[in-house]
Parts: structure tokens; sequence; C-alpha cells
């Protein structure tokens, strides 16, 4: 059975801060990257790294009206305490506007 999509809307407030391991944190702004054309209104995906090699993982499916929809990344910025953020964030993207 497929699973239901998660609420990711956390992530994608500007702002947000959570902590990464022992000694950083990380704080998320929400960047506009682009548009994704759905002829059909069907999505499957499935992250390909959080169950690698299992082979037991179920895509996330979703039927959406057919049309072009703005994809949003997850922008995060990590810093140690005393150190300048790191040069090379981190992100995740999503389709906006489900």
């Amino acid at each position: 059975m497929p699973i239901t999509a998660p609420d990711y809307s956390r992530y994608f407030a500007d702002g947000t801060s959570f902590a990464c391991g022992r000694d950083m944190t990380g704080t998320l702004s929400a960047v506009r990257v682009g548009e994704l054309a759905l002829s059909t209104g069907r999505v499957v995906a499935c992250d390909p790294f959080v169950y690698l090699g299992s082979g037991d993982v179920e895509p996330f499916t979703v039927a959406v009206e057919p049309g072009r929809y703005a994809v949003d990344a997850a922008v995060a910025t990590l810093v140690r305490p005393g150190a300048e953020p790191e040069s090379r964030p981190h992100s995740a993207s999503r389709p906006s506007g489900w």
C-alpha cells in the first residue's frame, strides 16, 4: 500500500531553526526554483537514499489536477558555534500549491 504524503510545511517556513548533530544549528529559507508540469496529474516519487537497497519501500503517490505547479526548495544554512555559516547550503524541494 502506498504511503501518505507527510506534512513538510514547517521545513518551508523562512527562519525555522533546528539542531544538527551535537554542535551545529541550521536555519531554513524557502526559495522558488522553478515549475513542474503535470500533464496527467499523477505524481509518483521516492527518496532512493532513505531505504537504499532494502527493496521494500513503497513510493509516495498522489493525484492532483493536471497543470503547472511552482517548485520550492528548502535551503538549510548550517552553523557551528563561533563559526561562519557554511558556504554550501543544503536543500530539498517540493511542488507548492497542491
